[in-house]
């Protein structure tokens, strides 16, 4: 996204298409304000209701370290919107109403490795064991440096479908999970 200065800030979008929020790249939640006292990307924080409210703070890339709000912030009990359907293609006049649950879901998947012995032209040869597979897909707060993973892979598949169902999603699983 970019500021109306032209300072480009790189960001990450979260959610669904009922709720949703965007983060600078180094972790802030950020919304845009237009109105007559502002215009541009602004800092969030989260109120006495643990809901988003944007301050009053113009969004620099990459943050002051003197920034006083937490980074990864998400709403104690977001609003769970009732959102109306409506059929543009028919001439029958009916809505659909769609609920959202504030139930968490437990998926416990079993995953089946693989070993191919021709990999197509230009594929890397990497091996990887179960181990790594287990931490990749099962781990809270995935740290590569301890699992022998690339530097790069930052969140494992658990940690990533909880911070985008904004935690209604929980992925269980263990070495047992895995089988080669």
């Amino acid at each position: 996204v970019e500021q109306p200065d032209g300072t480009k800030i790189p960001v990450r979008m979260f959610g669904h298409e009922y709720y949703n929020w965007i983060e600078s790249e180094d972790g802030y939640v950020i919304d845009w304000i237009d109105d007559e006292e502002r215009l541009g990307w602004y800092y969030c924080d989260l109120d006495s209701d643990g809901r988003y409210y944007t301050t009053h703070m113009l969004v620099n890339y990459p943050a002051s370290i003197y920034l006083d709000i937490q980074k990864k912030l998400r709403e104690t009990f977001p609003a769970i919107r009732k959102l109306e359907h409506y059929n543009l293609h028919s001439n029958i006049s009916h809505r659909t109403s769609l609920d959202r649950s504030n139930s968490t879901t437990l998926f416990k998947p079993l995953v089946l490795l693989a070993d191919f012995s021709s990999l197509p032209s230009g594929m890397p040869d990497s091996v990887y064991s179960k181990d790594q597979f287990q931490h990749l897909l099962f781990d809270t707060n995935l740290n590569p440096s301890i699992t022998s993973l690339p530097s790069n892979y930052e969140m494992s598949v658990r940690d990533y479908y909880n911070e985008i169902s904004n935690g209604k999603l929980e992925i269980s699983g263990n070495g047992d999970s895995v089988v080669d």
